[in-house]
Parts: structure tokens; sequence; C-alpha cells
């Protein structure tokens, strides 16, 4: 099964070239029209613009498993490891006090698997866990936001996203907890912005992603291979645990047309080292990243926008119930770029 994950589990690190560059630092910030993803709040105070981006994601997979155990020994390697992802955003405002920013929190997904038919005889639903093509699920929730100034240099914003309802995966409700029901996790985010000088910002996020709240993500994967462990209501997940990611970011003016930006982040650990068997098709090991980023204004109502984020390689060896004394290595790093243009009036 081929997985696209984002550097905080299921989560990116942020949206659209200005947050990637600051490592997702931007809750009490307002940089361009993917502040929506992040603190519907900031969006009045953009103004009239639009931005279009391309990001070019590259996540690196691999486990490791030794010899003599229920896996064949060596190292398998992610089939597929690059992404092409668009984005774009809109802002309209109404006057110099109010805006209209159309952010719908929609989603969609879709999964493939093969190579699982070991599995096939431990579900619930025979038939609907391995190679059956792609399968599609779309959802919905909704996300608000709160940001405000202090003391004339401090900014500190806030939002929520709420969980996002999906669809089931019908072709393989014998696979995912809850018969292929597998929505995406609340999250929580809480942000400081400090003018140090009228040139430099400095910017604190902490985020708290809530994934014990979807059975599919946290359910226990340590269980016995049986009839009946997957697709359940109780049926076997990766175990993942809630995550908090804090981020760090710096953003220099060094003039009216350069904007340059750096920062990292790092996030806790999202299951136990014997919980490996299972998180073989979604291995979120990745804990700390580093981002460089700018925007370049060309024109009077043009600008270039760019970023660059280096996930550094980080693994969870541990054993499972299911594998004896087999030990298993899950390792991922990731390379990722966005590149976009800016349209301001």
């Amino acid at each position: 099964m081929a997985s696209a994950q984002a550097t905080n589990g299921m989560v990116p690190h942020g949206n659209g070239a200005a947050a990637k560059g600051l490592s997702g630092a931007v809750t009490a910030l307002a940089l361009d029209t993917q502040a929506g993803s992040h603190n519907p709040a900031a969006m009045v105070l953009l103004g009239n613009r639009l931005d279009l981006e391309l990001e070019f994601f590259a996540p690196i997979r691999d486990f490791t498993a030794s010899a003599g155990g229920t896996l064949t020994g060596g190292t398998t390697e992610s089939a597929t490891e690059f992404f092409l992802i668009p984005a774009m955003g809109a802002n309209w405002m109404i006057d110099d006090k109010s805006s209209t920013g159309i952010t719908p929190v929609l989603a969609a997904q879709r999964i493939r698997t093969e190579g699982l038919e070991a599995l096939d005889g431990v579900s619930v639903d025979r038939g609907s866990v391995n190679n059956n093509g792609y399968d599609h699920s779309v959802g919905y929730g909704f996300r608000v936001g709160w940001q405000g100034d202090f003391f004339r240099n401090l900014t500190i914003g806030a939002s929520h996203q709420s969980r996002m309802y999906m669809t089931e995966f019908t072709k393989y409700a014998g696979l995912f907890a809850e018969q292929g029901d597998f929505d995406f996790a609340p999250i929580s985010n809480l942000g400081i912005a400090y003018r140090a000088t009228p040139n430099l910002t400095l910017a604190l996020d902490w985020q708290h992603i809530w994934y014990n709240e979807i059975d599919a993500i946290a359910n226990n994967g340590n269980v016995a291979l049986a009839a009946g462990v997957l697709g359940g209501d109780d049926g076997a997940g990766f175990s993942w645990e809630d995550m908090d990611v804090v981020k760090f970011g710096i953003q220099w003016d060094t003039s009216d047309a350069l904007t340059l930006r750096t920062g990292i982040s790092y996030n806790s650990q999202t299951f136990n080292d014997d919980q490996v068997l299972f998180n073989i098709p979604a291995p979120g090991v990745v804990r700390i990243h580093a981002s460089v980023g700018a925007s370049c204004k060309i024109s009077e109502n043009h600008a270039v926008n760019f970023s660059f984020t280096r996930a550094f390689s980080d693994s969870v060896t541990g054993t499972t119930v299911n594998t004896g004394t087999q030990t298993i290595k899950l390792r991922m790093d990731q390379f990722d770029g966005v590149v976009g243009h800016t349209y301001s009036w």
C-alpha cells in the first residue's frame, strides 16, 4: 500500500510556501491565502490577492525485517516516492476592516492496497482487504479561529479544526476499523508572533493533533492475528497516540521586495515500538524538519514565493506479538518544495 504521509503523521507541517518556509509557525500571522487553513481569522488582513502554488513532495519510506521470522527478511522500499500537489487561494476585501475568504474545509482521499493477501483471512469482511483497485472517500468539517494584537508588537492566534467526517472506504471495509471508516483527526493550534524589529518577526506555535479520536488510527494493532481482528468496530488500527508539535520560525523583511524565512519543528512520536507491524503501510516516524523560504516582489502586483523543507530521517525498531523475536525497523525521511505566484490588486 503506497502512502503519502505528511511530516506530522497525517497532517502537513504547513500549507503554502510562506507557512512551510516557517515550518508551520503561522497561527498568529497573515502571510497568504493559505492562512485560512491555519487560522481563518488571518484572512481579514491579507487584502485582495490570488495565490497559485505547486508542491513537490518526496516521502522516502522503507522497512527492514530481520531474517527467520513471519516477514521475509531484508529491506523493502516504497514504490512511489514523488507527488505533485497543487494549491490555490483567493481573498476579496469588502472594506478596510472586513473581507470574504472562501475556505471550505473539504477533504478527499483514496487508497489502493497490494500485497496484503495474508490479512484476508483475519478480516470480518473477506474480499474487502486487498487488491481491489482505488477506492475514494470524501468528507467535511469546520474550522474556527481568532487573532489579536497586544502591546503593538505582539500577536496571538488560536484555531481549531473539527473532526473531518469522511465517507467509508467500501472496497476496503474489511481492512480499517468500523467497516472502512477513516476520518481525519481534529487539530488545535496556538501561536505567538513577536515583532522584534520592524523587519524581523519571531513566531512560535504549538499544535495538538487528536489522533486518539479516530478508531481506525488509534485502535491497538498489537493483537493476535485471528479471525475478525480487522474491519470490525474494535478492529485493529495503527495505535497512534495524540501528537504535540512545537514550531519556531523567523521572518526577515530584508527590503520592500524581498522577505526571507526559516523554521524548525519537532513532534512527539505517534506510536510505540511494539506497534511496528501495522504501521508498515504508514510509517509516520519523522519528528524533526527544518525549512527555508522566500517571497520576492517582482512588480507592484506580482510576487513569486518558494520554500524547501528537509524532514530528517528517523526510524522506529521493535517487535510485535505477531512476529515474535523478529525485529522490524520502519524508516522515513522527506523532501518538500513549493513554488508559487501571487497576484494582488
